[in-house]
């Protein structure tokens, strides 16, 4: 076994036999990326999708104008990927860079479903990725259409608390959909 720390990990979530981890292990790529570099980036052909070991990634638009959108962060334990563009079989739309010095496991989305084919285990697995970026998209766009600026730092805190020493401030304020001013302003009263 290569990773044995990580099926530890992982069968405390899922029950996954380890003759299945050991199948896994086989189609798992080691990658690492320095800070700035993309694993993708708009019009890439990725079939892909990784998960982080060490480090953080920010995935993001870039508008007809040249401004940033940002869609998600992705740190340690999380998957990262242009999974939307991945499922519909299209070229990526979305770019993903690494924010630090990260390493990661690259799985072919394709050897990935083969490999789901053969136990339960991994369907249960795929099923749970699905569903936590549904869950974290339909929060996101809650906080977007519901929330006032402050609220959605506030829920930012909740769901990225962790990584908030991590992320530059003019990130994070572009994740949350408001100027750096206006988030520095938000930080200041909270802090005070």
């Amino acid at each position: 076994m290569k990773y044995p720390k990580l099926f530890t990990e992982y069968t405390k979530i899922f029950p996954i036999p380890q003759e299945e981890w050991i199948k896994l292990e086989d189609i798992i790529q080691v990658k690492n990326f320095k800070k700035g570099d993309h694993m993708t980036k708009p019009g890439d052909h990725f079939t892909q999708f990784a998960m982080v070991l060490k480090g953080l990634f920010r995935l993001y638009y870039i508008g007809d104008e040249g401004r940033e959108y940002i869609k998600a962060f992705r740190g340690e334990g999380e998957m990262t990927a242009p999974y939307a563009e991945i499922l519909q079989q299209i070229p990526a739309r979305t770019f993903v860079e690494a924010m630090e010095d990260s390493e990661v496991l690259m799985v072919d989305f394709d050897d990935f479903k083969k490999l789901s084919k053969g136990h339960e285990c991994w369907k249960d697995i795929r099923l749970k990725m699905a569903e936590d970026l549904f869950i974290q998209k339909e929060q996101k766009e809650f906080d977007l259409l519901q929330l006032s600026a402050g609220e959605r730092y506030q829920s930012f805190l909740k769901t990225h608390g962790k990584l908030k020493d991590r992320i530059p401030q003019y990130h994070i304020a572009s994740y949350l959909g408001i100027t750096p001013v206006a988030l520095s302003r938000i930080v200041k009263k909270m802090s005070s």
